[in-house]
């Protein structure tokens, strides 16, 4: 399917100008900063050192994966299959697959920046920004492409809510309560944030890619597998069904 650059750029800055406007989906792009912000001016000026600091990055990014990179690209999809702007577009030769990119690039540049202040909210070193943004963008990627599978499932923006809690226990609730007991543990291991989590505390913390070889086959195997399963639920669903 051909793809234009110019009806791309012209989506790009269609989200930019229409995402303020949505109020449910601008307050999830701010909550991961507030709540960073705010447990990092309960903790004080020692919010930044040590596993504290770490702690609080983890918070941030999970948060923003689950809610930014999760549900906002998911609401966003629900929500034009559920006022058929797709059918519009494709008056103007706008292809189904250029509708879907306009808007995760959109959401994927606001989840970088979100990323990114929360990495230095966090106190965290400038010498492990690039991995800490390499690494973050992949995962982010992942769960971009599990919110689109939810927003082609979903009839409209309510049922999001729905689908998408087993979602959020999976990969926020199941990773927290990890070292309650090995069943939990093993289960959070196969999660890509979880490995994500385990890679960036040894990277922040000097030890490099030591005994990572099993969290990087993880978190490229959800990449392959959630690519795949969001092409079968696109080529199943669409989004002017």
């Amino acid at each position: 399917m051909e793809i234009s650059i110019t009806r791309l750029k012209a989506l790009v800055k269609k989200e930019m100008k229409d995402l303020p406007r949505n109020m449910n989906v601008s307050l999830m792009c701010l909550l991961p900063v507030v709540l960073v912000l705010l447990f990092s001016y309960m903790q004080g000026e020692d919010a930044g050192q040590g596993v504290r600091g770490i702690d609080l990055l983890s918070m941030g990014l999970n948060t923003n994966l689950l809610i930014v990179s999760t549900f906002a690209i998911s609401m966003l999809i629900a929500e034009e299959k559920e006022k058929n702007t797709m059918r519009t577009l494709m008056l103007a030769s706008v292809t189904p697959i250029e509708f879907l990119i306009g808007k995760v690039i959109v959401i994927l540049l606001f989840s970088v920046v979100t990323n990114t202040a929360i990495y230095f909210i966090a106190g965290m070193g400038m010498q492990y920004l690039a991995q800490y943004i390499l690494w973050s963008v992949t995962v982010t990627i992942i769960m971009m492409q599990i919110g689109g599978i939810i927003g082609l499932i979903a009839p409209n923006q309510m049922s999001t809510g729905v689908l998408g809690m087993p979602v959020i226990f999976a990969f926020m609730i199941l990773p927290m309560l990890a070292q309650a007991n090995d069943t939990l543990e093993k289960i959070a291991s196969v999660l890509p944030n979880h490995n994500l989590n385990i890679i960036l505390e040894k990277i922040i913390n000097g030890e490099g890619y030591i005994n990572t070889s099993y969290n990087i086959l993880v978190i490229l195997a959800w990449l392959i597998l959630a690519a795949a399963a969001f092409a079968y639920t696109y080529n199943r669903k669409g989004l002017d069904k």
